[in-house]
């Protein structure tokens, strides 16, 4: 017998009164006894005995056939024939209305009950337990110990310490820093290095990302993949499953403890720097791919890292490096729309003149952009002309034509209609000379819903399609499918329109995009009213609403409410009650859901209309 089995085997015997027999092992006589039983053997808290608990199992389990193991520990056991059950967080349900109905709300009502005579489960305002739930990561000791301060403290007041949950979260002996600090303990000093260097992400992360910013000459850039894999096995790293690719994440608790580690090695600010230095190389690669085919490949792969870019592009404001802040914030989606236009004013600011020439031009077309989609057509105009100016001066005669191509939406906008169509007859001819393809597709989408000759809008739509699809460049034919939707819906071609409006849909929700969804909801709402199916319509139109109101979007005047009126009087024939009904169903949808309704409802068009 091995000396790990000799630390579990007589904690086993002694749990069961199992008498010692002269002159026998303990092991010996355990394994007799066991022979001749059926039962269920219950081993808790197995983290510092894995070892030992494995060495069990293998050596009883196959000589005790009516004997079953069931084992608790943050990590696996690795022996032959074992089953592993997680058990995630408590849920907190994100729907206020169903709050009250997640399991961790109802482990916090339970056990304060218990610890506050004066705890009314049924007048207690329900929003702050969940967010105090939510914070606490659902972790069933942490709402627990939470939930034992209510002797002293109010609901406000435990939420508003959360910030310092490990002084808070202290009754007699129970701690939760404690508990956490055990599981650190027996943790190699390779696993310990990479838990507390995860602490700089403030988000999800994936691997790739991991291994840029965390390896070194002590933790080997090759190992990172083991030892998170390991840290995962162990419960102190969390997946997420992101389109069927892991990434990663600390619990926001588990997190404050490996920020507190970091902070006590004296390495907070090194990892931070080396966020930074990642950061930097994910601008210069969005930045190579701006007004390009490789664009919206590059968005998508930083903008599932966003909020980790805005914490570098906090440390570089920190530091006082304001271009590098100023550059981040004007080519990765940081945050929403009117968020990410305040940090491009501000860094601007802050540069003062040492933001001239490309970096300038960038960041002014990006301030262009968000302010025509928030409506702000003038400032959106004056941003624009200002990034032309900038990129011209830097010798970037290709950024200043799609400089131009944008001071179009802004006109349009403005209703100068003259100036529209005579800027996107220049940009035709500029991205025609350049053989920008990109380009010259887009600029042919504009023109396409300009012209009043269907026939003409038409064929425009078809050459942009298939110069688009030879750029691959899968959010511009999105845009691009819409306008021939809403040229099929003019046409009155209505089954054409849903599956053109539907591959709109289909495309800017896999982007995750919101105000592109929206737009393309309302196209959606507009051929599905026109097909009969009012209540299906308006269910679209409160999505639309509510998704356009999330991202801070304001309404282009390409869209299809512009372009037709207020497609609310399609729905005109539907009682207020039921209109009001489909209208709150529709702003309770996700993007994903809410996408789903819609290529459903289209489907149907397509299929009726084909018929």
């Amino acid at each position: 017998m091995a000396d790990d089995d000799e630390r579990v085997v007589p904690l086993v015997a002694a749990a069961m009164d199992i008498p010692e027999v002269t002159d026998e092992p303990v092991a010996d006589t355990l394994e007799e006894w066991l022979r001749e039983r059926q039962l269920l053997l219950l081993l808790d808290n197995c983290e510092s005995v894995v070892g030992a608990v494995a060495s069990f199992a293998g050596r009883y389990l196959p000589r005790c056939a009516g004997v079953r193991i069931m084992a608790t520990s943050r990590e696996v056991l690795g022996v032959r024939g074992e089953r592993t059950l997680r058990t995630p967080p408590l849920h907190v349900a994100d729907d206020p209305a169903q709050a009250a109905d997640s399991d961790a709300v109802e482990l916090f009502m339970v056990r304060a009950s218990a610890a506050s005579p004066d705890f009314d489960a049924d007048t207690v305002d329900v929003a702050t337990v969940a967010q105090i739930c939510r914070r606490l990561d659902g972790l069933p000791l942490a709402i627990e110990l939470a939930a034992a301060r209510l002797r002293a403290l109010s609901l406000e007041q435990i939420a508003a310490r959360l910030d310092d949950r490990f002084r808070l979260l202290r009754a007699g002996d129970r701690t939760l820093e404690a508990t956490v600090t055990w599981s650190y303990d027996l943790l190699t000093e390779a696993e310990q290095d990479v838990f507390v260097r995860l602490a700089v992400f403030p988000a999800d992360f994936s691997l790739d990302v991991a291994e840029s910013v965390i390896a070194d000459d002590v933790v080997a850039r090759r190992d990172i993949a083991d030892l998170l894999t390991r840290l995962v096995e162990k419960s102190l790293v969390t997946t997420v499953n992101v389109d069927s690719s892991y990434r990663y994440r600390l619990l926001e608790t588990l997190r404050e403890y490996a920020l507190a580690r970091l902070a006590a090695r004296g390495e907070v600010d090194r990892w931070n720097d080396r966020l930074l230095d990642w950061a930097r190389s994910g601008v210069e690669y969005v930045e190579a791919s701006l007004r390009r085919p490789a664009q919206d490949a590059a968005l998508q792969a930083v903008g599932a890292d966003s909020a980790t870019f805005r914490a570098a592009m906090d440390r570089a404001t920190e530091r006082g490096d304001h271009l590098t802040a100023l550059e981040i914030a004007s080519v990765v989606p940081i945050g929403l729309i009117s968020e990410r236009r305040r940090s491009i004013a501000d860094s601007l600011a802050r540069a003062g003149r040492a933001a001239d020439g490309w970096v300038a031009g960038v960041a002014y077309s990006a301030l262009g952009e968000l302010a025509y989609d928030q409506g702000d057509w003038q400032a959106a105009s004056e941003a624009i002309r200002i990034s032309r100016d900038h990129f011209l001066a830097a010798g970037s005669d290709h950024h200043a034509a799609w400089a131009d191509l944008n001071g179009s939406y802004a006109a349009w906008g403005m209703a100068d209609l003259p100036e529209v169509d005579r800027v996107i007859s220049e940009a035709i001819a500029l991205f025609r000379k350049g053989d920008d393809m990109l380009g010259l597709g887009y600029a042919l989408w504009v023109a396409s819903l300009r012209t009043p000759d269907l026939d003409e809008a038409q064929r425009l739509a078809a050459e942009a399609d298939q110069l688009l699809r030879a750029t691959d460049s899968p959010m511009a034919i999105a845009h691009n499918a819409e306008g021939r939707g809403i040229i099929a819906y003019d046409r009155n071609e209505l089954a054409d329109a849903a599956a053109f409006v539907a591959d709109a849909v289909e495309t800017f929700a896999r982007f995750g995009n919101l105000g592109c969804s929206a737009h393309a909801l309302e196209a959606a709402s507009a051929v599905v009213g026109r097909d009969g199916r009012a209540e299906v319509a308006t269910e679209l139109l409160g999505a639309a609403d509510e998704l356009r109101q999330r991202s801070g979007a304001g309404h282009k005047p390409w869209e299809i409410r512009a372009r037709h009126g207020d497609i609310e009087e399609r729905i005109a024939l539907l009682s207020p009650a039921r209109r009001e009904a489909s209208l709150s169903a529709g702003r309770r949808h996700t993007l994903e859901s809410a996408a789903r309704v819609a290529l459903d409802a289209l489907g149907a068009v397509s299929t009726v209309n084909a018929l």
